[in-house]
């Protein structure tokens, strides 16, 4: 977790365009990649979930960890963004 926070502040420290991201801006993207990790969790039954060799099998854990490492590198922009503003911390 300590280098993708060390990621998010390269990123936000040396890319005009990550830098100049305010949560407003941000907004549309989270709200977008939660609904296709909601998508991902959607597209199967509970039952289809928990047959853990079938869903290696056919990708759903590799598709539904991107998705969820999307929202989770969007939240930390958002913290980062929080950091920065002095209202929060990573702790």
């Amino acid at each position: 977790m300590d280098r993708l926070v060390a990621v998010v502040e390269a990123l936000r420290d040396h890319c005009p365009w990550t830098a100049a991201l305010t949560h407003a801006d941000l907004a549309e993207y989270l709200v977008e990649e939660a609904y296709e990790a909601v998508a991902e969790i959607e597209s199967r039954d509970a039952a289809a979930w928990a047959d853990v060799p079938a869903r290696r099998a056919d990708g759903a854990y590799p598709a539904l960890a991107a998705e969820l490492g999307d929202v989770l590198f969007l939240s930390l922009i958002h913290i980062s963004e929080t950091t920065r503003l002095r209202r929060i911390s990573y702790a």
